[in-house]
């Protein structure tokens, strides 16, 4: 999961054991007029197993799931229903447990809730999901639906998968299958509503053993007609921040250990000729982000950074590694 702050930042991707060719996944999207978003990175860090259960996921949570990227403003995650003998609970990511072999096993249902944009027209949902068989939402009913004031909408939405890599190689029945790691788009376009939208609700089923690893949704608004400028002052202008050049993870290499430093080399991919200083941190629950400082340019696009740290870093860096980078 990666996020964009004010114009200068972005937090470009993480990678896990097993890994190949991963990249940053969920985009910044941006309006021309007013905008919101709401964010979930799901580890058990942000949302404990004390809270919300663990395997194979049965439990009833408490409470919801409130959306925990920087600048979200209060959406929430909540668990609609289990699934066969199992449901959704945070580990590593958002895993939907049971102890099917089959294909296509429901694993669960979820729904975001996101307080509305007063002028929203259009609605744009990305999730960060991984594959169980094959599969990741629940067929044939389970791709995410949208509802309006608490009715299921008829609008139907744009979609793509935007990202696709394997991940990792699993046994679930004694055979090994490859994980895939897909980032579908959902886009509603609401500006046909008659009536005024008062609740805004994402409702998904996933497969048993998918996972979701992170979930965004952005709301953007048209500025409303200008009255007559006789009787009223002209709205000022307001100019809406600029999302830096992208910036994307090619490849990782092996994580390393010698002379007492742990090292591992990253190729990015972003515009020519742009200039960043990369930080790595190895969980978001830390505020603490290490750099070298040193000002590294993407010379013709593509470019290759090696990160160093004193110490035995082997088992955080191997199991996951965040990046950003400021932009210059």
């Amino acid at each position: 999961m990666f996020f964009a702050s004010f114009t200068r930042w972005i937090l470009c991707g993480l990678f896990a054991l097993g890994v190949h060719e991963g990249f940053c996944q969920i985009q910044p999207v941006t309006f021309s007029g007013p905008q919101v978003t709401d964010g979930w990175i799901i580890d058990f860090i942000s949302y404990p197993q004390t809270i919300f259960g663990t395997f194979p996921g049965i439990k009833t949570w408490p409470q919801p799931m409130v959306a925990n990227v920087p600048g979200s403003q209060g959406g929430t995650l909540t668990k609609v229903s289990n699934g066969l003998g199992g449901g959704p609970y945070p580990g590593d990511h958002l895993y939907f447990g049971g102890y099917s072999t089959n294909t296509n096993t429901f694993g669960g249902t979820i729904k975001l809730s996101i307080p509305p944009l007063s002028s929203v027209k259009t609605i744009v949902l990305q999730v960060q999901i991984t594959e169980a068989y094959g599969l990741d939402f629940y067929q044939p009913s389970g791709a995410p639906g949208l509802l309006i004031n608490s009715i299921t909408a008829s609008i139907l939405p744009s979609v793509s998968r935007t990202q696709h890599e394997w991940i990792d190689t699993v046994a679930y029945t004694g055979a090994l299958e490859d994980l895939y790691l897909n980032t579908y788009r959902y886009e509603w376009d609401v500006a046909s509503v008659q009536q005024v939208i008062s609740s805004i609700e994402i409702q998904m089923s996933v497969v048993q053993h998918g996972q979701i690893y992170a979930l965004q949704v952005d709301q953007g608004g048209i500025t409303p007609d200008p009255v007559t400028p006789d009787t009223v002052t002209p709205d000022p202008v307001i100019t809406y921040p600029t999302y830096p050049p992208p910036l994307k993870i090619i490849s990782v290499g092996p994580v390393s250990y010698q002379d007492n430093a742990s090292s591992v080399s990253v190729t990015f991919e972003g515009e020519s000729r742009t200039n960043y200083i990369l930080e790595y941190n190895e969980g978001l629950a830390s505020s603490t982000w290490s750099s070298d400082e040193e000002l590294v340019s993407t010379e013709d696009g593509t470019f290759t950074h090696k990160f160093q740290a004193a110490g035995d870093h082997q088992a955080a860096w191997k199991r996951q590694l965040f990046f950003r980078a400021r932009w210059y």
